[in-house]
């Protein structure tokens, strides 16, 4: 996608030829060596080598590859298609990311526990069919098999409200 903006930069006059291909030269030597510590899949050398290739064009004025002539046009359909998985993929990650957690620590706050026993500050809830013991912040006058909630969980035990 780099590439594509350099080379829109480039078309569009604000960046002069020599520029151009030698920034798409050190582009291209970074994302092929990026894809070294970033597991990519090989978007970063695929991406890399179409900045290499997109250099060698600009610097040489010869569109073609291995005998075979490439148009512009392709080279920019490729960043086409990247930027829109790109865009694809940061939508899900979002939200994926929203997603609340079910499991352990994190999934217990906010959950409902019943009392077993309590004694002002502190006492005996069951939460899931485990007993846990459990505190509170103030005092609460609490029955057996009243509801809490659970506010944070914390070396073995839970803080609760009422």
């Amino acid at each position: 996608m780099i590439t594509s903006i350099i080379l829109a930069l480039h078309f569009m006059g604000v960046v002069p030829l020599e520029s151009a291909y030698w920034s798409l030269y050190i582009v291209s030597a970074v994302l092929i060596l990026a894809e070294i510590g970033v597991v990519s899949f090989g978007m970063l050398a695929f991406n890399g080598f179409l900045a290499f290739y997109a250099a060698i064009t600009l610097h040489f004025l010869n569109s073609q590859v291995f005998g075979v002539s490439i148009s512009w046009s392709i080279i920019f359909s490729v960043a086409l298609i990247e930027f829109v998985s790109i865009f694809i993929a940061l939508f899900i990650w979002n939200k994926i990311k929203n997603i609340k957690t079910e499991t352990g620590a994190e999934g217990m706050v906010g959950q409902k526990a019943k009392i077993v026993s309590w004694d002002g500050f502190k006492g005996k809830v069951r939460y899931e069919g485990e007993i846990w013991i459990a505190e509170s912040e103030k005092e609460m006058d609490l029955n057996k098999d009243d509801n809490v909630s659970i506010e944070s969980v914390g070396k073995m035990k839970l803080n609760v409200k009422a």
